[in-house]
C-alpha cells in the first residue's frame, strides 16, 4: 500500500510564528533528514522524490554544469582571439608588420588565428550542455509537479499509490529523453491549464500549511531572488558595454574623417609650410587613423560576440518578465501559508484546497513557460 501522504498523527510542533526567518535553501533538490523533520507531513513524498528524482537529477545536472562554464569560457575567448587574428590581419594589410620582426609577427597572428578557428569548432560541439540543462531541469519540474498534486493529498488511498507510480514512470520518460525532442517540447506552446483531480480537491490543513511553507522555501522564492538577481546583474553588465558598438562605430567614421581630412589638408599645403615641419609627422598621424578606422568596427564585432554569447538584453528581459509574473501569485501562496498556519493552530482537519493547488499549479506553469523561452533563445542563439 502507497504512504499515506496526508498522515497527520505526531506531525511536531508547529512553528511559534509563519513569518519567522529562515535560512534560504541552497539546493531546492535535494532535501536533508533536517528538513524532512521540519516538514514532517511532506515526509513520505520527498522520501520518493529522493529516491526516484534526485538520482537522475544529479546525473544531468552535473555535466550540465560543467559543460556550460567550459563552453561560455570558450566562447569568450574565440571571440577574443578572433577579433585579435582580425586585427593583426587588418594591421599587415596596412604594411604594420614592417615595425617589428615579420617572422615573429606572422607567427604570433597565424597562432592566434588558428586557437580562435579551433576554438570556435569546439563551441559547436558543446550543444550537449543545453539538453542536458533542459533535461536536469526537466526533473525539477517533475518533482515539484508531484508534490503539488491534488491527488496525494486526498484521502483516496488508490489515487495516491497511483500518483506515486506515475513519478516512476514520468522519471524513466524523462530519462529516456532525446535532443530530438527537445525542440519539439520548446516550440509547443503552453496553455493555462488545471491540474486534474483540482475540482473539489481537499486535504488536511497542517498537511496543506506544511506542503505550501515548504514550496514556498525550497521553491518559490529561491526563484523569484534568482530572478531579480539575474536580471540585475544581467542589466549592470550590459549597462555598460551595449553602447560600446555603436560608439566604435561612431570611432572609426570618426577617424575615417581625421584621416580623409588629414590627406586634404596635406595635398593642398603650401610648398613651403610642408618644407619647413616634414612630412614624417603627418604620415604617423595618417597612419593612426587608418588603423583607428580599420580596428574599432572589429573591436565592435567582438563586443557583439560577447553580448551574443551572454545573451545580456534578451536574458535581462527575460528575467524582469519572469520576476513580475511570478510575484503576483507568490504573494497568493504567502497568504495562504499565513491562513492555513492559523487553521492548523486552531485545530482544523480537512479544508478545501482548491485556491492552495491552483496558486501553487499556477506558479510552476510560470515556471515552466520562464524555462521555455530559454531553451527557445538558446536553440536560437546556437
Amino acid at each position: 500500500m502507497a504512504p499515506s501522504y496526508a498522515e497527520t498523527e505526531d506531525q511536531g510542533a508547529l512553528p511559534s510564528d509563519y513569518r519567522e526567518e529562515r535560512k534560504e535553501a541552497s539546493d531546492d533538490m535535494h532535501d536533508t533528514p533536517e528538513e524532512m523533520a521540519q516538514w514532517k507531513p511532506l515526509a513520505a513524498a520527498l522520501q520518493s522524490c529522493h529516491d526516484v528524482v534526485d538520482p537522475a537529477y544529479r546525473a544531468a545536472d552535473r555535466p550540465a554544469m560543467h559543460f556550460q562554464r567550459r563552453r561560455q569560457v570558450i566562447a569568450i575567448s574565440a571571440a577574443i582571439a578572433g577579433t585579435v587574428a582580425v586585427l593583426l590581419a587588418t594591421f599587415d594589410a596596412l604594411d604594420f608588420s614592417r615595425f617589428i620582426v615579420p617572422i615573429l609577427y606572422f607567427s604570433v597572428a597565424t597562432a592566434i588565428a588558428f586557437v580562435a578557428v579551433l576554438l570556435g569548432i569546439v563551441t559547436l560541439l558543446h550543444v550537449q550542455w543545453m539538453f542536458l540543462r533542459h533535461k536536469a531541469e526537466r526533473f525539477r519540474f517533475l518533482k515539484f509537479r508531484f508534490l503539488i498534486d491534488p491527488h496525494l493529498w486526498g484521502d483516496d488511498a488508490a489515487q495516491r499509490e497511483r500518483t506515486v507510480q506515475w513519478l516512476t514512470y514520468a522519471a524513466d520518460k524523462v530519462t529516456e529523453l532525446t535532443n530530438e525532442e527537445l525542440k519539439t517540447w520548446a516550440e509547443r506552446g503552453i496553455l493555462p491549464e488545471e491540474p486534474p483531480g483540482l475540482a473539489g480537491s481537499r486535504a488536511d490543513a497542517h498537511t496543506l500549511y506544511s506542503l505550501v511553507d515548504y514550496y514556498l522555501t525550497k521553491r518559490c522564492r529561491n526563484q523569484l531572488h534568482y530572478f531579480e538577481r539575474r536580471a540585475r546583474q544581467f542589466s549592470s553588465t550590459d549597462r555598460y558595454i551595449k553602447e560600446l558598438p555603436r560608439l566604435l562605430f561612431f570611432g572609426a567614421v570618426l577617424a575615417a574623417l581625421g584621416y580623409f581630412s588629414l590627406n586634404l589638408f596635406d595635398t593642398y599645403l603650401q610648398p613651403q609650410v610642408a618644407a619647413a615641419q616634414g612630412s614624417a609627422p603627418m604620415i604617423t598621424l595618417a597612419i593612426v587613423f587608418i588603423i583607428l578606422a580599420a580596428s574599432f568596427p572589429v573591436i565592435s564585432s567582438g563586443v557583439r560576440t560577447f553580448r551574443s554569447a551572454y545573451q545580456l538584453a534578451r536574458n535581462t528581459s527575460r528575467y524582469k518578465a519572469a520576476f513580475e509574473a511570478i510575484k503576483l501569485p507568490a504573494q497568493r501562496l504567502e497568504h495562504h501559508a499565513e491562513r492555513l498556519y492559523g487553521l492548523s493552530v486552531e485545530g482544523h482537519a480537512t479544508i478545501d484546497a482548491y485556491d492552495v493547488f491552483r496558486d501553487l499549479w499556477r506558479c510552476e506553469q510560470i515556471l515552466e513557460a520562464e524555462h521555455r523561452e530559454w531553451l527557445r533563445l538558446m536553440m536560437e542563439a546556437e
